[in-house]
């Protein structure tokens, strides 16, 4: 059985409007899915999952496992033309950290879009800091 590697080009994001991160991608006809001229679920994945990770890196400072994600895509995504990937972080709760990413053609026309989340692990000094944030005695100091 022949093995499946996914190779996506290396995103490199700017920051542009209103939270957004955004990179230009041009991904190889090596990434075909079920049709010749368009990328696959895989490699769509694979881009909202990348950029999830690195708006919640370049936004909040934290890194972690992905911890959800989720895609639809509109139209095909073609190979060999050059593509918009934009992501923003939308929320946080607790140690989740939540995301959006788009993928646009040079033209504004959104091709995919998707959302995932980050799952980022306390240490024991944050619990700490947490739980006397939360529940000051009193008398303390914070």
């Amino acid at each position: 059985m022949e093995e499946t590697v996914i190779r996506v080009p290396a995103l490199e994001f700017k920051e542009v409007e209103d939270g957004w991160i955004e990179a230009q991608v041009r991904l190889p006809s090596t990434q075909t899915g079920y049709y010749e001229d368009s990328v696959g679920g895989p490699t769509i994945a694979t881009l909202v999952d990348l950029s999830v990770v690195e708006v919640i890196r370049a936004q909040e400072g934290v890194d972690g496992p992905t911890y959800a994600l989720s895609y639809h895509i509109r139209k095909r995504v073609p190979v060999n033309t050059e593509i918009i990937v934009r992501a923003k972080a939308t929320r946080r709760r607790h140690t989740v950290y939540h995301a959006k990413v788009e993928i646009r053609d040079l033209a504004g026309i959104l091709l995919a879009h998707g959302k995932g989340s980050l799952k980022v692990a306390k240490t024991s000094s944050e619990e700490t800091e947490y739980i006397i944030l939360r529940n000051p005695h009193k008398g303390d100091s914070c």
